[in-house]
């Protein structure tokens, strides 16, 4: 049987148990990372849940809240609306490197116009040479952000 594009998986998914392990193994396949760990934006108490994860032991479901350091990458990562590679996460990102459990992470914002709707950070357990950060990076977040509004809709529809 041919797999469906994830064009098609977002179009007829109706829950994000099915389509999220989808994304998470295309966000890998795209960049090559060794794990991925979705963090949704709480508007409410303005933190980041972990709310999915891929290839890793542990989904840790208390809140990240980046310490200085690790909040100005992110901030960074949304002003420029681009992905950013931390080679030395480990170093620059502790708490975050610990729940990948990887030393290094491609951060990944996830915004739709000026609404912040997450990060999804890949984890690395060696660095790639160069991390090529191309339109197909950038397509990755695209998906994850079509996939977690269009489940807010039919939330908020039901």
């Amino acid at each position: 049987m041919a797999q469906q594009s994830l064009v098609s998986l977002l179009a007829h998914t109706t829950r994000p148990s099915e389509l999220l392990p989808h994304l998470h193994q295309h966000a890998i396949d795209v960049t090559g990372g060794s794990s991925t760990l979705l963090f949704q934006y709480n508007p409410r108490n303005g933190m980041l849940q972990a709310t999915s994860a891929f290839r890793l032991d542990e989904l840790r479901t208390d809140p990240w809240q980046p310490a200085a350091a690790e909040a100005s990458l992110v901030d960074n990562a949304f002003q420029r609306r681009l992905p950013i590679f931390v080679a030395d996460a480990d170093r620059l990102m502790p708490d975050l490197a610990s729940r990948i459990n990887t030393p290094s992470a491609l951060i990944l914002p996830l915004a739709s116009g000026t609404d912040r709707i997450g990060v999804l950070a890949i984890g690395f357990a060696v660095p790639p040479p160069s991390p090529d950060i191309g339109s197909d990076v950038v397509e990755v977040a695209d998906a994850f952000v079509a996939a977690l509004v269009m489940f807010r809709f039919r939330v908020s529809d039901q």
